[in-house]
C-alpha cells in the first residue's frame, strides 16, 4: 500500500515538475526555435535513433522525408546492430552505422572510434528523434555539425537537449509517437512530400525461403498471434478461447511469434487449446528478417502491446492490438489497416509494469486488460475479413 501511496505522488511531483521544465526549456531556448536551416549546404546527413525496435521502425518515414528533402545528400542512420535489419534494403539511407551498445562516454574508447568513424562522414547536419543521451548530444557537438536538430522533449539540461542547435517546442498534446517525429523536422520547413508510411523491405528469395523453411502454403489463411509481452499488466489471458475460434474454419491457421524469452508463457497459453494442429508456433525460431517475411504472409497479426504490431503495420499487414496501461493514441500502428482496442470504462493508460489497482482491491487486478472479451475482437472488420478468407 505504502509503494502505491508513493508512486502517486511521484506522479505528480514528476507532472509539475515537467510543467516548469518545459517553460524553462522554451523561454531559455526560444532564439534558437524556428531558426532557419540551409538546405543547400545539407550534403551529409545522421540520423541517431539507438533506443529498441519499435522506436526504430517508427522513425523510418524520417528517412523518406530526408531524401525527399535532399535527393543528393548521403543519409546514415546511427542504431543498434540488433535491430538494425529494419532498415535492410531501406533505399532511403545510404548507410546503417552499426552500434554493439548505447554510445557512453564511460567507454572512451569506443566513444572516440565512433568518432572517428563517423567524422570521415563530413556530417553536416545531425537529427535526434528519440530522449537520447547526454554522450550523443555532446559526439554531435564534437563532430561540429553545423545542424544538430531535436526536440526540447528530453530536457534543459540533460540528455540530447544540452548541445542541439534547433530545438523544437516542448508539447502536450497526445499524437502518434510518428507525428512526434516529423515534427523535429516539419518545425524547420522540412516537410512530407509524399504519404508518410513506415517501412520495412523484404526481398522475393527472402520469403520464397522462409515459406519453404515454415511449410507455408497459399491454400491456408494465416492468422498471427503475438501473445507475449515482457510486462505482465500487457498480458491478456484469453487468447486460448480466440484461437479456438479462430480454427474453426479449418482453413485458418495460427501463427505464434515471440522471442525465445516468450516461449514458456506460450507453453502455458498451448496448455489450454484443444486443437492444436493448425497452430503454428515459430516462438524464439525466427531470425528478425525471417520475422519479416513471417508476418508478410499473414492475412491478420492480433497482438498486445509491443513492437509486433508495428512490424505488421510496416509491411502493410492488418493489425488489431489490444492495449490496457499503454496510449493507443501515441503508440497504435501508424497504418490504415491497423486497428486497436482498449476499454475506457475502467483503469487503464497508467503506462505502468505492474498494477497499482491490485494495492487497494486485488479483484481489480488487470482489469485494462481482463475487460477486454473475445467479441471485441471478432467485431473488428479485419478479423471477420481475414477470417473468412477473403484476399
Amino acid at each position: 500500500m505504502s509503494e502505491f501511496y508513493f508512486k502517486t505522488i511521484e506522479r505528480k511531483i514528476r507532472y509539475y515538475f515537467l510543467l516548469l521544465h518545459h517553460f524553462l526549456t522554451y523561454s531559455t531556448y526560444s532564439w534558437l526555435i524556428n531558426k532557419n536551416i540551409q538546405k543547400e549546404k545539407i550534403k551529409s546527413i545522421l540520423v541517431v535513433e539507438t533506443l529498441l525496435i519499435g522506436d526504430l521502425i517508427v522513425a523510418t518515414p524520417i528517412f523518406k522525408v530526408l531524401k525527399d528533402n535532399f535527393p543528393k545528400a548521403k543519409i546514415y542512420a546511427l542504431v543498434l546492430e540488433k535491430y538494425s535489419e529494419v532498415l535492410d534494403n531501406n533505399p532511403n539511407t545510404t548507410e546503417v552505422v552499426k552500434l554493439k551498445q548505447k554510445v557512453r562516454l564511460s567507454s572512451l574508447k569506443d566513444f572516440f572510434k565512433l568518432f572517428k568513424l563517423l567524422k570521415k562522414k563530413k556530417i553536416n547536419m545531425g537529427v535526434i528523434l528519440h530522449p537520447g543521451s547526454i554522450s550523443i548530444s555532446f559526439l554531435l557537438f564534437l563532430l561540429r555539425i553545423r545542424y544538430r536538430v531535436g526536440c526540447t522533449q528530453a530536457g534543459m539540461l540533460n540528455g540530447k537537449g544540452l548541445f542541439l542547435t534547433h530545438k523544437i517546442k516542448p508539447y502536450e498534446e497526445l499524437i502518434n509517437v510518428v507525428q512526434q517525429n516529423l515534427k523535429v523536422l516539419t518545425e524547420f520547413n522540412i516537410l512530407p512530400k509524399s504519404k508518410v508510411i513506415t517501412e520495412i523491405y523484404t526481398t522475393k528469395s527472402e520469403e520464397e525461403k522462409l515459406i519453404k523453411k515454415f511449410n507455408l502454403s497459399k491454400k491456408h489463411t494465416y492468422i498471427g498471434v503475438n501473445a507475449c509481452t515482457a510486462h505482465p499488466s500487457q498480458r491478456w489471458d484469453k487468447f486460448p478461447e480466440l484461437i479456438e475460434s479462430i480454427l474453426k474454419n479449418e482453413k485458418n491457421k495460427i501463427i505464434l511469434t515471440g522471442e525465445s524469452a516468450c516461449a514458456l508463457y506460450l507453453n502455458e497459453v498451448l496448455v489450454n487449446i484443444k486443437n492444436k494442429k493448425n497452430i503454428i508456433n515459430l516462438c524464439g525460431k525466427t531470425s528478425l528478417r525471417e520475422l519479416f517475411g513471417v508476418i508478410k504472409q499473414m492475412s491478420l497479426l492480433i497482438s498486445v502491446d509491443s513492437a509486433t504490431p508495428h512490424i505488421a503495420a510496416a509491411l502493410n499487414v492488418p493489425t488489431i492490438t489490444l492495449y490496457g496501461p499503454g496510449f493507443p493514441e501515441i503508440w497504435h500502428p501508424w497504418n490504415k489497416k491497423a486497428k486497436w482496442i482498449i476499454k475506457d470504462k475502467v483503469c487503464t493508460r497508467c503506462r505502468q509494469h505492474f498494477c497499482i489497482l491490485s494495492y487497494l482491491n486485488k479483484e481489480r487486478e488487470y482489469e485494462c486488460m481482463k475487460s477486454i472479451h473475445v467479441n471485441d475482437v471478432k467485431k473488428e472488420n479485419e478479423y471477420t475479413l481475414a477470417c473468412a478468407n477473403k484476399n
